[in-house]
């Protein structure tokens, strides 16, 4: 097998890692959005999964070009599992309840299970692609992130606004004043925050702890940079990427092994505490006020209520069908059972739940298991965690922005343990050999002697 572990070039790395992330946070979402968008036999094509499908296909290309040859760790073996139990559970469907949805099998296929691996791969080959990738983005975070700003300011989704389903309009009310959400490139409130959240954490990352220190002009550029995000994820008002962006910093920090309560940094909190209340009654009814009241509407909010609703019933759903519920209802019953859930099901756990069964809810929850027992990044593992827990809110395997960057951060992080392995190998190897070189240098001195 050739040594693709240490391939150091940057121009292919660098391409995929600007149009995987472009997809992320610049191409609007094919679900939210009906841009560049065509019908076809497999359901609706669009620019995110043509994107995905040409990645996909040059990575294959690279591959059978070098002849590459991958061992198969158990997260892997778990994954094949979990994929080849979709479309199993899907097969079934068909001759058993009809829920089965061609078009959503299709999309799961290639923006969940093909960017998986796209970013196994290309981690693999390529030692760069993981910088790269977290730097893209940064980059690219921070041009949505502005360009939401501005959503914000004219109240308008502006140049998505003619490719937006529906009405378009996402917002609530506060003390009879309307609130609008932004819609971020995605046009979806709830994707553009749960992406934004990831960009927020490797900048948090890249601003803190790294190992080279930032010079001043460049500190400052990123804390800017970092308050533009934050800004722009609470313009969007999603509880569940605010709350997920807590806790993922709460996952780093541990296992960063930071200590959060030093007496600095609370005489620091001591200090800065009294110049926060100035600035939040001085703002008014803008950002602070809004999204407190935000979360202060759990106590009567529909969207909340139906939530909890809909997880209520799953007991009593599950037993309307019987033991198919241990094998699934196939890709598109989420869709199929709103006549039993009142809705959508705005929750991604009970959405595989439904589609694939306990089987496949249990094969899932294994392969998250398996990557975050990676030793990898830890960063990439705190993003992967944040949109773990966001996937309780909304149904993030079905939006091309969020499902993309979950799957290729785990694509990322379950490769990451090979690369480690062969790179610490052939150091060894390395330093063996130069050991034995210089043993024989300092014999042939002692011989000249």
């Amino acid at each position: 097998m050739k040594n693709l572990y240490m391939n150091t070039s940057k121009i292919i790395p660098l391409f995929l890692a600007l149009v995987v992330s472009s997809i992320m946070f610049l191409i609007p979402d094919s679900r939210a959005t009906a841009f560049f968008a065509f019908q076809t036999p497999v359901g609706t094509m669009a620019l995110d999964k043509i994107f995905i499908l040409l990645t996909f296909s040059i990575v294959a290309l690279l591959c059978l070009n070098e002849k590459t040859l991958f061992n198969v760790s158990n997260t892997m073996k778990i994954f094949f599992l979990y994929v080849s139990w979709v479309f199993l559970s899907s097969l079934i469907s068909l001759f058993v309840n009809g829920f089965f949805q061609i078009n959503l099998l299709f999309f799961v296929l290639v923006v969940n299970f093909m960017t998986f691996l796209i970013g196994y791969i290309l981690s693999c080959r390529y030692v760069n692609f993981k910088l790269y990738l977290r730097r893209a983005i940064i980059v690219f975070g921070l041009i949505n992130s502005v360009f939401m700003l501005f959503q914000h300011y004219y109240s308008d989704p502006l140049l998505i606004g003619d490719f937006l389903r529906g009405t378009g309009e996402r917002g609530f009310y506060i003390n009879g004043m309307r609130i609008s959400r932004v819609w971020g490139f995605q046009g979806e409130p709830l994707a553009a925050a749960a992406t934004i959240m990831v960009a927020i954490l490797f900048l948090f990352d890249s601003t803190f702890f790294r190992e080279r220190k930032n010079k001043k002009i460049i500190l400052l550029i990123k804390l800017v940079s970092l308050t533009t995000m934050f800004f722009a994820l609470s313009y969007t008002y999603s509880r569940g990427s605010l709350l997920a962006l807590g806790l993922a910093l709460f996952y780093y920090l541990f296992k960063k092994k930071i200590k959060l309560f030093t007496i600095k940094k609370i005489i620091f909190f001591t200090m800065s505490l009294p110049f926060l209340i100035l600035i939040l009654s001085w703002r008014g009814i803008s950002f602070e006020s809004s999204t407190f009241e935000r979360f202060g509407q759990l106590s009567h909010d529909a969207s909340f209520f139906a939530r909890w609703a809909i997880i209520s019933d799953m007991w009593n759903i599950s037993q309307s069908f019987g033991v198919k519920i241990i094998f699934g209802l196939g890709t598109g019953a989420s869709n199929g059972i709103r006549y039993l859930t009142g809705g959508a099901l705005d929750n991604q756990y009970l959405s595989v739940y439904y589609e694939n069964g306990l089987i496949g809810i249990i094969l899932l929850v294994l392969l998250f298991i398996g990557i975050m027992r990676k030793r990898a990044d830890t960063i990439f593992k705190a993003a992967i965690v944040g949109i773990i827990i966001n996937m309780v809110t909304y149904e993030i395997f079905y939006y091309s922005s969020a499902g993309t960057m979950l799957w290729l951060l785990m694509g990322v992080v379950t490769s990451q343990t090979r690369v480690a392995v062969k790179a610490n190998t052939e150091n060894a190897n390395i330093s063996h050999i130069l050991k034995e070189k210089k043993q024989k240098v300092k014999r042939k001195y002692r011989i000249v002697l």
